[in-house]
């Protein structure tokens, strides 16, 4: 049950990739590099705000879905743990629709390789018996994957995360030509 609450907010979020992704790809065919470099900043910035609204509805609901009866305590902080494991794209705008247009397949490859790598050499040496357990040794391995996806964007795009254009109040979130 708990897995199915998580992937219902990572569908959302793949939905909303799904309908920009037919965009991204016609404006990396055509646009301008500085134009499409705007375009894909904001489309994360969209997907942040959108995945992250989800997120927290689900993070506030969870608990009434999953009475204390249904899972215990350590069940409810897995599935937040879970949960924001399934976020970790979304706030590093990292999302797999938009990289399989943006990044060569081997470098994506290479990071989704690093996510098992690492999940599988910390689960044999470390053996996680508890669900928490096991949801942090997938949220360590997800995580260095993102980070290896965001270094490979920032490098080829010099796409910083979409939440530096939250926390920096110097980023224009609009389109300066659509003025």
């Amino acid at each position: 049950t708990v897995r199915c609450a998580v992937a219902v907010v990572a569908a959302v979020v793949e939905s909303v990739q799904r309908v920009i992704l037919p965009r991204l790809i016609e404006a990396h065919r055509s646009a301008t590099a500085v134009v499409f470099r705007g375009l894909v900043a904001r489309a994360s910035l969209g997907i942040m705000l959108i995945g992250g609204a989800v997120g927290m509805v689900a993070m506030m609901v969870g608990p009434i879905i999953f009475p204390h009866h249904v899972i215990g305590g350590e069940g409810l902080r897995a599935f937040h743990i879970l949960l924001l494991v399934a976020l970790v794209p979304v706030v590093l705008g990292i999302c797999p629709a938009m990289l399989s247009v943006l990044v060569a397949p081997r470098l994506m490859a290479a990071a989704y390789g690093a996510n098992l790598v690492i999940i599988a050499t910390v689960t044999s040496v470390f053996c996680p018996t508890t669900a928490i357990e096991m949801a942090q040794v997938v949220a360590m391995g997800h995580g260095i994957g993102a980070f290896v996806l965001v270094w490979t964007n920032f490098r080829q795009l010099g796409l910083l995360p979409p939440i530096t254009a939250v926390l920096h109040p110097r980023i224009r979130l609009r389109d300066a030509s659509a003025r």
